[in-house]
């Protein structure tokens, strides 16, 4: 699943909720894809006639056959049709594109899913194209020339991945450059922008903002205790009151904030694969109002975080002389680090028990161990954009 969430870019960029072509703008991600890669994206689109590539790159076709292809088309009659590796195998052209709403997909050798919905593909080997992999645009080896297909996707991207087998290799951010307000996609494992690389330039979304909570007071569990006392007791409840009671509320704990803390620590861990830390991305990030926390999954929130504060502290140790990061001094390793840093500290939340959680009942260190969990979530991405630039 792509998270969408603040991603903690360098400061020398703006993250927005996506980049959108109206014209022929494009992106040269770069990437010659493998046998095993799958991509990932989220797409959006008003566009109902243009037969259009939403990425692409291909062999050359006086060799054979575009046989050897990656593209995810737009197609006005049919839908969305996916063609990888597989003798140009169409499993399907009767996605549905639903104008005016995103959409989902993974296209890999096994499987293409689309919102959801998942078809099988036959295996099969073949040699990847030795062209490089474009967004909004089909790049083409066309009879021996490598050349930008005319035709561009009209619409938008919220986020695309590259995998190669379960590891992330590109994890591209719709942002842009303050210093000149350029538009492009930020790579978060290699830490690389990539602009525009056609004509005109991207439409950009609403910004995305930090959105980690570690300021939780003893007011704010006083507040909505309040409102449950009265909602409960019949009374009436005041315009403020009611905004409280609707929203995620500071004091309690939410499926929104879990869900807040299993994307930060899914993008933390794709973070330190730059760093050579094997840290899999698969804390739960689909909490509903529906559901139960249960000890398997309170223990599965802890170890993941541990996990992250165990790297990250080798990590520390092996950045050694901090003086270039956070200037002065000529001490080395972890004695030079800002004493603030929450990823400093033991964990406070070893023992952090969230099942059968009552915000009438709970315990005021209770809250004090939610906001240190996204407080070492935060100082852990600012210490990696300090080393990482």
């Amino acid at each position: 699943m792509i998270y969408t969430g603040y991603r903690f870019l360098p400061s020398a960029y703006q993250q927005v909720s996506y980049i959108e072509n109206t014209a022929y703008s494009y992106i040269d991600t770069g990437y010659t894809p493998t046998q095993d890669c799958s991509f990932e994206g989220i797409f959006y689109t008003e566009n109902s006639n243009i037969d259009m590539p939403l990425y692409g790159c291909r062999g050359d076709g006086s060799s054979d056959g575009y046989n050897r292809q990656y593209i995810l088309w737009r197609n006005p009659t049919n839908g969305l049709a996916p063609s990888s590796l597989h003798n140009n195998e169409v499993i399907n052209t009767s996605y549905g594109v639903t104008l005016g709403e995103k959409h989902t997909f993974l296209a890999s050798n096994t499987e293409f899913v689309y919102d959801g919905n998942r078809w099988g593909r036959r295996s099969a080997t073949y040699n990847p194209p030795a062209t490089t992999l474009t967004l909004f645009a089909l790049h083409t080896n066309s009879r021996g020339q490598v050349v930008v297909d005319g035709r561009r996707f009209v619409g938008r991207f919220y986020g695309f991945v590259i995998r190669e087998n379960d590891t992330v290799v590109m994890d591209l951010v719709p942002c842009y450059r303050k210093s000149d307000r350029v538009a492009g996609m930020f790579d978060a494992v290699t830490r690389t922008f990539f602009t525009n690389r056609g004509s005109g330039s991207f439409v950009v979304g609403e910004t995305v903002n930090n959105d980690l909570i570690f300021n939780r007071t003893e007011a704010d569990v006083q507040a909505i205790r309040s409102v449950i006392s009265k909602y409960l007791n019949g009374d009436a409840l005041t315009l403020a009151e009611q905004d409280l009671w609707e929203s995620d509320a500071k004091g309690c704990l939410n499926p929104s904030d879990l869900n807040r803390w299993g994307n930060a620590m899914n993008a933390l861990a794709t973070s330190l694969t730059r760093y050579g830390y094997s840290v899999t991305a698969d804390a739960k990030t689909n909490w509903a109002n529906t559901d139960y926390m249960t000890q398997a999954l309170n223990e599965a929130i802890i170890n993941k975080l541990h996990e992250l504060y165990t790297a990250l502290n080798d990590l520390f140790i092996e950045e050694g002389n901090l003086r270039a990061v956070f200037g002065g001094g000529q001490q080395t390793g972890l004695s030079t680090l800002p004493v603030s840093y929450a990823i400093l500290a033991e964990p406070s939340w070893a023992s952090l028990d969230l099942v059968d959680v009552d915000v009438n009942t709970l315990d005021y260190s209770t809250i004090y161990d939610w906001n240190a969990i996204e407080r070492f979530l935060y100082d852990a991405f600012d210490f990696l954009e300090r080393i990482g630039g």
